[in-house]
């Protein structure tokens, strides 16, 4: 007996980012810190979306990130075989698991490409799993659940970059280990009405040395 693969099923690309980030996520786990409980975040965990005034796409820290991760967010695009089209950054935060903490099961509804990026990842910190998308499709089946699992976990280090598509639900695992686990998340959506985002202002000179 042989499966056949009648079509392509590579919603799932990971990248490895090259550069220090050590500066960036001791700025997103002092933020974390600070914040109240949000809803996914399970177990003590907190995140930076609640905070949308200072997101991570502002960072002095990141802008070396962000300017390395559009061509790998436009080799992911054709790789879906979708039509060229300008995508703009809506949204990015953090997301700062201690130890038992996690996130819940949910999708990013409607946006296009979700980036998921872990800046701290100690061993043993648990990872991502992403739920069947054909799970709906299964339902009036008798399917035997010890053989065919809703949840496939995909193994991350640090470093790594995941790219998929938002409508893709997915959870995390809780962190077993003593220290923190950060992830920065980031929304691309195609800019149907043109939009233009508003222009930041450049670095100053104390900024630029905190880049080094």
């Amino acid at each position: 007996m042989e499966a056949v693969q009648a079509w392509p099923n590579d919603l799932i690309y990971r990248f490895k980012y090259p550069h220090d980030i050590s500066k960036a996520s001791d700025r997103a786990l002092e933020m974390c810190k600070e914040l109240p409980e949000s809803v996914l975040e399970q177990g003590g965990g907190r995140s930076s979306a609640i905070k949308p005034w200072d997101p991570p796409q502002n960072w002095i820290e990141m802008h070396r990130f962000w300017e390395w991760l559009h061509p790998h967010l436009d080799d992911v695009w054709t790789a879906w075989g979708m039509v060229p089209q300008q995508r703009i950054l809506q949204k990015s935060w953090v997301n700062w698991h201690p130890k038992d903490a996690w996130t819940a099961e949910h999708d990013h509804s409607a946006v296009h490409q979700v980036v998921s990026f872990y800046m701290r990842k100690p061993t043993g910190s648990g990872d991502i799993l992403f739920r069947d998308p054909l799970d709906i499709a299964w339902w009036s089946y008798p399917r035997e659940f010890r053989k065919r699992s809703l949840w496939q976990s995909v193994d991350v280090e640090e470093g790594d970059v995941l790219i998929f598509p938002g409508w893709l639900r997915h959870k995390t695992e809780p962190n077993t280990s003593d220290d923190d686990r950060i992830v920065l998340s980031a929304n691309f959506s195609v800019n149907y009405f043109n939009y233009q985002p508003p222009p930041q202002p450049l670095p100053t000179k104390k900024q630029t040395e905190r880049m080094i």
